[in-house]
């Protein structure tokens, strides 16, 4: 058993076995312990069986099936047996099936078709056998009364002696080795029977380490096919940053063929300011206790040089020091993101702005640090026939770009075209300056700067001597999709409202100075603001044109029903004309949306309250109008918002805007549903009475309608 490989080759006696194709190479690996059982066996057997297991722990594994089938033959050659057998259990564990056989010519028949181990015919043997219990049957007469059914089937098969050794993984039966007798009843030896179990040991691990390896090949195709088809570009790096595998549509997203990419450096792909970051959490994630997140955003740079947005998913490959990464590129995600954050910011600056150009340098400047593009310029458009562009502000990357800029409006951008009553601009948007054709006779000098994409969107300030445009310039190719357009003519949209809103409130400021010191004139200049306020929400919803007026009559006459005191009528009023002044910082589209809102929508609602409160605090009117505002969303039951208030914490003002908003609000029509009428609402109201809105206010409402024939939509009756 100490002799190597070239000493068992080169043995005499071993070449006189009928083993010659025994020397090819077979794989498979058992325990050391597996050979001190060879004892005891003439020299000849000892030397084949450490032949047939050394092979067994070389071969490879196409070749096992050629390998139990010669040492099938050898071992019947060697021992003169007539057949020889190896019986697997079935995957349903209902039987065994002959897998392997070697049989002597011209001995009896073959039984290709038997299924050694079924149940209900060879219930006897396989329970034996199940048990690990070896089988020596040396006549078939000797077999018991229980297994008659069995010795039937041999007999007609031309059996005379069976032994049959179980072949067994973990304890468990996987099939068995059986010698058949053809010829004449044999008495089977102890030699014969060591030399079986033996085989059988030797037998079940090579077919434990095939079935591992078929697993191991399914598993493989499997995750080979999931790495090909997660629908992100996905690789896999070693212990030293080298790209080991990647899928094919990496090539799609970020350029590289999977053979530029498989063993390339993964720190080439990124910029050179992130590279720490990323070494860091490869290396701490190999570490034993590490805090690597397994998610984060990290900058990619694409073959073509340009750099995206990524969201990262790595994981270490257990039993390895390979990660598995995959990559989302979350660009264009963070684009619309960036542009919705500019909107809001746009919206918020137009309110604390002191001068029209402050504001439209605010707002480029907004546009290049939050929306992350390249170059921004507003531009007037002069009167006359020529309308001409004069850039009135810019921010980001000009170097002396807007010098070179001749623009003839008629010949860019046709107003007649691009302008409706509305007020809505159509935006000229072109994804790549490189290749469009059309685009203007400065293109190099575009492309000197970096801009890769530009959109012109018009901006209508109000008739043929208002106009200006809003010219946006991105760094990267191929952007400004439908949605991102979308957005930004929103932002448009909005900078138009609050270059009106600005102009008005600066009016409205020089007027409040020179009417500051007589009463009539600050009401005047009060009332003012208030329709100005009004009319601004209704500018931003059309929806809903009408409805601030309609609230402040109807809670003016509910407080005058109820004989409050005169200021308090006119301060209730004013209260209901403005109650949701802070509609102007919600977007459009969802302040005019023709479905139902979706829960994130909804709340963006909800903060109109708050944000109608911080724009009208500080004006001095002669009532509590800023917290009737603040509160005209509240109920009695401290169901509503912003700060879940209840019963007498809440103002009466506001318990009475609270009823008039709802009564109007059901009354009249809204985008997503058509009006149902006074009648509806006056039972809604009566419904919640006590619960969500004051008894009083509710009766003084009620007797309006019914007794006083209040009509809440003028001329036209009440429905």
């Amino acid at each position: 058993m100490d002799n190597k490989d070239g000493d068992l080759k080169n043995d005499s006696k071993l070449q006189e076995l009928p083993l010659e194709l025994l020397e090819g190479y077979f794989p498979t690996h058992f325990s050391e312990g597996k050979t001190t059982s060879i004892i005891k066996f003439n020299i000849n057997t000892q030397r084949l069986l450490l032949k047939i297991f050394y092979n067994f722990t070389k071969i490879t594994d196409d070749k096992i099936d050629s390998l139990i089938n010669i040492t099938l033959k050898g071992i019947c050659e060697i021992y003169d047996a007539d057949r020889c057998n190896i019986f697997r259990v079935s995957e349903d564990g209902t039987r065994m099936c002959r897998t392997y056989t070697w049989q002597q010519e011209g001995l009896g028949q073959d039984f290709h078709n038997l299924k050694y181990g079924e149940k209900e015919t060879f219930l006897w043997g396989t329970n034996k056998l199940s048990n690990l219990e070896t089988i020596n049957i040396e006549s078939l007469d000797e077999m018991p009364e229980e297994a008659a059914k069995e010795r039937e089937i041999f007999k007609n098969c031309g059996i005379k002696s069976i032994l049959s050794v179980p072949i067994s993984c973990n304890d468990s039966l996987v099939g068995c080795i059986a010698f058949d007798s053809l010829r004449y009843e044999r008495k089977w030896s102890k030699e014969i029977i060591a030399v079986l179990t033996i085989l059988a040991d030797i037998f079940g691990s090579a077919f434990k380490r095939k079935a591992q390896i078929e697993e191991l090949e399914q598993l493989e195709k499997y995750y080979h096919t999931v790495f090909e088809n997660t629908g992100l570009p996905a690789f896999i790096i070693g212990e030293n940053m080298e790209v080991l595998q990647s899928s094919m549509n990496w090539e799609g997203i970020f350029g590289y063929s999977r053979k530029e990419l498989e063993g390339k450096n993964w720190l080439e792909c990124l910029p050179k300011e992130e590279i720490e970051k990323i070494k860091n959490y490869h290396y701490a994630r190999r570490e034993e206790h590490n805090d690597a997140p397994q998610k984060y955003t990290a900058h990619v740079i694409d073959k073509f040089g340009r750099v995206k947005d990524c969201l990262l998913n790595v994981s270490l490959i257990p039993g390895t020091k390979n990660s598995a990464v995959t990559v989302s590129d979350i660009t264009q995600y963070n684009r619309i993101g960036r542009a919705l954050k500019v909107t809001t910011a746009i919206n918020t600056a137009q309110l604390h702005a002191e001068n029209e150009q402050t504001l439209l340098e605010n707002v480029c400047q907004k546009i290049v640090d939050i929306g992350r593009y390249r170059f921004a310029w507003i531009g007037y458009i002069t009167s006359g026939e020529q309308q001409t562009m004069m850039p009135v502000a810019h921010a980001g990357f000009e170097d002396g770009y807007l010098s070179l800029l001749k623009i003839n409006c008629k010949r860019m951008i046709n107003f007649d075209d691009y302008y409706t009553p509305n007020q809505i601009g159509k935006p000229y948007v072109c994804r790549n300056i490189e290749k469009d054709s059309d685009f203007p006779p400065w293109k190099e000098e575009a492309l000197k700067r970096g801009y890769k994409a530009f959109i012109c969107i018009p901006l209508n300030l109000g008739g043929e001597s208002e106009r200006a445009i809003l010219v946006k310039y991105s760094g990267d190719e191929d952007v400004f999709d439908k949605e991102e357009v979308t957005l930004i003519k929103e932002t448009a949209d909005d900078l138009v409202f609050g270059i009106k809103y600005l102009r008005n409130r600066i009016a409205r400021a020089k007027t409040a100075e020179k009417l500051e010191n007589s009463l009539q004139q600050k009401d005047s200049l009060l009332l003012e603001i208030v329709d100005a306020l009004a009319a601004s929400v209704e500018a931003k919803d059309p929806y809903t044109a009408g409805h601030q007026k309609r609230v402040g009559a109807l809670a003016g006459a509910i407080a005058q029903k109820m004989e409050l005191a005169p200021d308090d009528i006119k301060g209730i009023g004013i209260a209901g004309t403005i109650h949701d002044i802070g509609k102007i910082q919600i977007p459009g589209e969802i302040l005019c949306k023709p479905s139902k809102l979706l829960h994130e929508e909804f709340n963006l609602i909800k903060t109109h309250s708050q944000a109608g409160y911080d724009i009208i605090k500080n004006i001095e009117f002669p009532y509590p109008v800023a917290d009737v505002v603040l509160q005209h969303h509240e109920r009695l039951d401290g169901s509503g918002y912003p700060q879940s208030l209840c019963g007498d914490e809440i103002l009466l003002g506001a318990q009475i805007v609270a009823v008039a908003d709802v009564v109007e609000a059901i009354s009249s029509y809204r985008p997503y549903r058509p009006a149902l009428g006074i009648n509806k609402a006056l039972e809604e109201i009566e419904r919640l009475k006590g619960i969500q809105f004051d008894a009083q206010v509710v009766e003084a409402c009620l007797s309006l309608f019914k007794d006083d024939g209040f009509q809440l939509f003028g001329d036209c009756k009440n429905k």
